[in-house]
């Protein structure tokens, strides 16, 4: 028997074969059968065949991150994948198209924590564990982690100094965000993003910052809630500021007409989403506009919106969301505050509303009640 090949193979020689046609394994054959082939044999001293020192073990891993439900690739997501004992980190970047993560090579098994990095609900970005997976020397290894999307909650307000010094606007928002507490998941990555807007300049402007922030983050919006002026003195659309304030520009007409709300960036709305407009008579027809609405301008520029809800009358704050309790002019007021139309004054009559002024508080023309919404509804 020649020197390269081994007994394990040469036991297995059909004896009409010759050896050196028989001996043609590939050295990774002959390593996994501890044969000495390709290996120094030695002629002298002990006259043994000395092996080759074994391989080193490779451990070489990557993470495939897929959003959860749907298996659907979580693309271009910021990740951080830290060694859980020595608290090193081995990679940390974006997933490629298909939710794959670097490579990461270790020398020996261990633990690895994926930390996923995300825009939060102050719209900077914070991390959070996903999960672990223990490094193994399989080729080509791949571990699956699945991370909820989480969705967008957003509010639009008006702002101003010295016309809403009690910020009431804001204070309205800030309410719905407490009654949507138990629907807004942190855990599963929800945001709610608010927006602040003095004129028509500074929607246009918030409206394609969250459609940037949207596309930062990969996720779809749930719900979304407007809440400033609109359709005053004969207006017809979301009326602002035309004066000069500051960061904001005295070229505009200080409303934002069907046209312009329907030529808004679209943004990409979940198959159950909602969007609430709390602004005066957003729900009523505008026989300048063919009798349509501002929801409806809304509504027919955002495609994949699914449910629109407006006012049918003059909005007025309110401590009650079902009837009308006047709320007081109170910076320091940190009761809930409701911003909706209510049975009232000028949604009763404009005569009526010139005279509450002359007769004793407390004392109105109708039953205070909310007045029913105007929605519109995709099937």
């Amino acid at each position: 028997m020649c020197d390269l090949c081994c007994i394990a193979c040469h036991s297995n020689r059909p004896k009409d074969i010759c050896v050196a046609l028989w001996c043609s394994k590939t050295a990774s054959h002959c390593l996994s059968v501890r044969c000495s082939r390709n290996s120094h044999y030695s002629r002298g001293g002990g006259g043994g065949i000395s092996q080759e020192e074994p391989q080193k073990t490779i451990y070489d891993e990557q993470v495939l991150i897929q959003y959860q439900g749907a298996r659907e690739p979580a693309k271009n997501l910021k990740y951080k994948l830290v060694g859980r004992d020595s608290k090193t980190v081995l990679k940390e970047g974006k997933t490629d198209e298909k939710g794959k993560t670097e490579r990461i090579t270790t020398e020996k098994a261990e633990a690895v924590e994926v930390f996923v990095i995300r825009l939060d609900s102050d719209k900077k970005y914070s991390e959070r564990k996903v999960g672990y997976f223990w490094t193994n020397d399989r080729k080509d290894s791949v571990h699956v982690i699945q991370v909820l999307r989480g969705r967008i909650f957003f509010d639009i307000r008006y702002v101003h100094p010295t016309k809403d010094a009690a910020q009431s606007f804001i204070k309205a928002a800030e309410t719905l965000q407490r009654d949507a507490q138990g629907l807004v998941d942190k855990y599963r990555g929800d945001v709610w993003w608010s927006f602040d807007v003095t004129c028509e300049e500074d929607i246009k402007i918030k409206w394609k910052e969250l459609k940037e922030l949207q596309e930062e983050a990969d996720r779809e919006i749930k719900r979304g809630h407007i809440l400033t002026h609109a359709s005053i003195d004969g207006k017809a659309g979301l009326d602002f500021e035309v004066r000069e304030v500051f960061g904001c520009s005295s070229k505009e007409d200080g409303t934002l007409d069907y046209t312009e709300i329907r030529n808004l960036p679209e943004l990409r709305w979940s198959s159950s989403s909602q969007l609430i407009i709390h602004s005066c008579r957003s729900g009523l027809p505008a026989p300048s506009q063919s009798n349509k609405t501002i929801a409806d301008a809304f509504f027919e520029g955002q495609s994949s919106l699914k449910y629109v809800e407006a006012m049918k009358g003059r909005s007025y704050f309110s401590y009650n969301p079902k009837t009308y309790v006047e709320i007081k002019s109170n910076v320091n007021d940190m009761a809930n505050i409701y911003l909706l139309a209510f049975n009232r004054m000028r949604n009763v009559s404009d005569t009526n509303a010139a005279l509450t002024k002359y007769v004793s508080p407390g004392w109105e023309k109708g039953d205070l009640s909310a007045l029913p919404t105007y929605t519109r509804m995709r099937p």
